[in-house]
């Protein structure tokens, strides 16, 4: 659980990144903004996972979960393939940046075996706490060296230049680090429902309260001091708004639990069903950062 804790809470100071290599200059700013998105997307997509293993186990929405799960494994391993191969349906162009391709081998590898314990539980007839519990020990390791291809894209393709400024890349950064938090925030919720290392899920609950909100404050708001303005684009404000009402009705319970309570019956359904509209709702913030206009 740490490693996910360090792989998540990267700071906003880490986000002034400086290109490791030229391969950014070899494609398209929308190519680039593209790479960034989509490896981002790869820890959100395992801590998915994980969360409808979990939930499934409890009986909470078991087809819906089932579905979710599939559906995750089936976009993480398409895009993992993509971010190295290429994928002109997902507009991801081949990569050849060393750095890339190595923290990639090394997805690859955690993901191996994790690939199998997913696919056995959708051949099950029933989800099966020790099944589920299995893939969500997998996802660990997984969730850690997808968070190192995430930052290593957006070290080679954050590019800082007009038409990729930082600006763009901290917003898709932040509402990347959302959609992940969002699911591996649920699953700790899950996981002290289910009493599996219940203190540890706590800890993670604790710190990850106040960064969600914070980062989803300063999305809205701004952040002037990493040269983060407020949200000028009226539809995206609305969005992210709708998203911090969703939040505030999701926290009573997160930060109960957190502080040592144990998930009511009525607060394990909200979870179960509502982390998956903050999902939806963050990662398409995510994708109008990626088409946003520089200028605006």
């Amino acid at each position: 659980m740490r490693s996910i804790v360090s792989a998540l809470c990267l700071g906003l100071a880490a986000a002034a990144l400086t290109p490791l290599s030229s391969q950014a200059a070899d494609v398209s700013p929308a190519v680039a903004k593209r790479h960034v998105n989509l490896a981002a997307l790869q820890p959100m997509l395992a801590e998915q996972i994980a969360k409808s293993a979990c939930f499934a186990a409890l009986g909470q929405n078991i087809s819906a979960n089932r579905n979710y799960l599939a559906g995750a494994y089936r976009l993480f391993d398409r895009t993992r393939q993509g971010l190295r191969d290429g994928n002109d349906a997902l507009g991801l162009k081949a990569e050849s940046n060393q750095g890339m391709l190595s923290a990639l081998a090394s997805l690859d590898r955690a993901a191996e075996l994790w690939a199998a314990q997913v696919d056995a539980l959708g051949r099950t007839e029933t989800v099966s706490e020790q099944l589920a519990f299995g893939i969500i020990a997998g996802s660990e390791a997984v969730v850690s060296k997808a968070a190192d291809v995430a930052q290593m894209a957006e070290q080679v393709y954050a590019t800082g230049d007009q038409a990729f400024p930082l600006a763009i890349s901290l917003r898709i950064k932040l509402a990347s680090r959302q959609r992940t938090l969002s699911q591996s925030m649920a699953k700790s919720f899950c996981m002290i429902a289910a009493g599996e290392r219940a203190e540890e899920h706590r800890a993670f609950l604790s710190q990850s309260i106040a960064l969600f909100e914070d980062s989803l404050t300063a999305l809205i708001d701004g952040f002037p001091a990493f040269g983060l303005a407020p949200e000028a684009n009226p539809a995206q404000r609305s969005q992210l708004q709708f998203v911090f009402g969703l939040w505030q009705e999701m926290k009573p319970a997160y930060t109960r639990i957190a502080a040592g309570g144990t998930p009511s019956a009525e607060e394990l359904r909200l979870i179960a069903w509502q982390n998956n509209q903050i999902l939806s709702q963050m990662n398409a913030a995510a994708f109008n950062y990626e088409f946003a206009d520089p200028a605006s």
